[in-house]
């Protein structure tokens, strides 16, 4: 493989290395202060599911914008005793009772394809009316009951305290207020939270006293709060003129799925992921196509390089909305897939849409954490509550932000359509890598319909040419958007170009828009390198 040795100084600009060392394991985050309630779980004996369960419950507090209780969790857990993947998906579901007509009629939808396609930008994305039922605090239950070891009340007090005394307001957290002040100020429920924190400013501390009640009850009752318990009840009786589709029975019945895990084998590693109804196998088809490429004599960032990433990308974006949906409303084997058959009648000719389509760029709200501990035990996680904010409205006094899922599925025409009982397709890809059978990497990113292009693009740079994992996610990175013919990128690139298959449009250096790829690294003197994403307001810490 070509690689020029001056790389780092003409895509990075020269920025100084930085690296965070474990020799026990560690904790990533894109927040400072859940890495710091990770570890400090793991230095109490807890292991990587007790910590995951912290930082899970932490980032509901610290990170409103992009998680909480009340949206989605893709878990892929690696049992260092039992060397045994899964993935644990805690993913919001359609409520029993929705129907389309009803739904647009409720939201005042106009009959337009564009509205009725998947993530319309600026339409059926706000409001408690767009809510799905939520998965996360069955899934931090049911991971909780199936592989935690310390007291669940022990692991959800950081988050409580937290939300009761308050956390400073990072300058990042301050932008996504003032980014989508309108959508969240459009909810009296919402207004009151930024009403009793006076003035919301860098620096100044920030208090929910709803949300911290409500992870009490949560840390004495477990699921059954959200089953039958007082919060479930007031998000009923909030949701009840609001969004009529909600029923106790949704809540009730909810379950967590133990599903199977899918990989690929690549340059002498195993590529690990999770299936549907996530999108890790579209990452894992990357892959297959990246192996009908000799890349031998491509030099590394090259312009030839990076046609061969977007062009994949390409053809498995486009492929991705054919299929891609809750697999128990398919009616094929997802392995298929992966087939050789199906790669390869997925590589005729690209036919790119001509139509002027209204692509949205702005980073969504999700977040991505990995916690290896010192047993080998590994969560890789991906939450979210959907867009920034959710669904912008807080369920009564619960001081829950809803999500937002059915924005991220089509009315009609797809197989990611709302129906009852359904689960959401969604772009996360947790991965693990194994070399020899044993784990030595774990990777994943935020960012919607980004996430696997992130990904694929940091996980090529390591594994085609041996770039150390935290400089392959300080390397700038590209979007392929919704049309697949304009491709968005960091201005820090130095070799694309205009090209008859696509159109080059510009980024800032840096942004968070092309994700926030949070991972970890075990060396062969197994020591941990813990790595974290500067476009956002991630951090990393090794443990010891």
């Amino acid at each position: 493989m070509k690689i020029n040795k001056n790389f780092r100084k003409e895509f990075i600009n020269n920025r100084p290395t930085h690296q965070i060392w474990g020799s026990k394991g560690g904790v990533t985050t894109m927040d400072p202060i859940a890495t710091n309630v990770g570890i400090d779980i793991l230095n109490k004996g807890g292991n990587a599911i007790d910590a995951s369960i912290a930082i899970a419950t932490t980032l509901a507090v610290t990170s409103p914008n992009w998680s909480g209780l009340a949206g989605d969790s893709a878990w892929l857990y690696h049992d260092g005793k039992k060397n045994i993947n899964s993935h644990i998906d805690g993913y919001s579901v359609c409520p029993k009772k929705i129907e389309t007509d009803k739904f647009c009629k409720l939201l005042k939808l106009k009959k337009n394809s564009h509205i009725f396609k998947e993530e319309p930008v600026n339409v059926r994305n706000s409001g408690i009316a767009t809510a799905m039922i939520p998965g996360t605090p069955f899934l931090l239950d049911y991971a909780w009951q199936k592989f935690g070891s310390l007291k669940f009340k022990n692991l959800i007090s950081p988050s409580i305290k937290l939300a009761k005394e308050g956390f400073p307001i990072s300058e990042y957290l301050f932008e996504a207020f003032k980014g989508y002040d309108k959508k969240i100020l459009k909810f009296n429920t919402t207004k009151k939270l930024i009403k009793n924190n006076e003035k919301i400013k860098i620096g100044s501390t920030f208090k929910q006293n709803d949300l911290a009640k409500t992870l009490l009850r949560f840390s004495k009752n477990k699921s059954k709060e959200f089953r039958d318990g007082q919060t479930v009840n007031a998000i009923l009786k909030y949701c009840k003129n609001k969004n009529p589709f909600f029923s106790l029975e949704d809540f009730q019945t909810y379950k967590v799925l133990n599903r199977k895990t899918y990989y690929t084998n690549f340059k002498k590693s195993k590529i690990v992921t999770t299936g549907l109804p996530t999108s890790g196998i579209n990452l894992l088809q990357c892959f297959e196509l990246l192996k009908k490429y000799d890349l031998k004599n491509i030099k590394f960032m090259s312009k030839k390089y990076l046609d061969t990433l977007i062009s994949i990308l390409q053809i498995v974006l486009k492929n991705r909305r054919q299929f891609s949906a809750d697999p128990a409303f398919i009616n094929f084997n997802q392995e298929n897939l992966l087939s050789n058959k199906y790669i390869k009648s997925i590589l005729k000719n690209l036919n790119v849409s001509k139509d002027k389509i209204k692509i949205n760029l702005e980073d969504g709200g999700t977040t991505h954490f990995c916690v290896w501990d010192k047993n080998n035990n590994i969560v890789s996680a991906t939450q979210s509550i959907g867009y920034q904010f959710g669904c912008g409205e807080i369920a009564g006094n619960t001081g829950l932000f809803m999500n937002d899922r059915t924005w991220w599925m089509a009315i009609n025409k797809s197989p990611n359509m709302i129906q009852p009982n359904k689960r959401c397709n969604i772009g996360h890809a947790p991965i693990i890598v194994f070399k020899n059978n044993k784990p030595y990497l774990t990777v994943g990113s935020p960012g919607g319909f980004g996430i696997i292009q992130y990904l694929f693009q940091v996980m090529s740079h390591v594994l085609n040419y041996g770039i150390d994992l935290q400089t392959a996610i300080d390397l700038p990175r590209f979007r392929v958007s919704n049309n697949f013919k304009d491709v968005f990128i960091e201005d820090r690139f130095k070799s694309l170009s205009k090209n008859k298959n696509y159109n080059i449009k510009s980024f800032s250096e840096w942004t968070d828009i092309v994700g926030g790829v949070e991972g970890i690294v075990k060396n062969p003197s197994g020591n941990y390198l813990n790595c974290y994403d500067v476009r956002r307001n991630s951090q990393a810490s090794g443990f010891f």
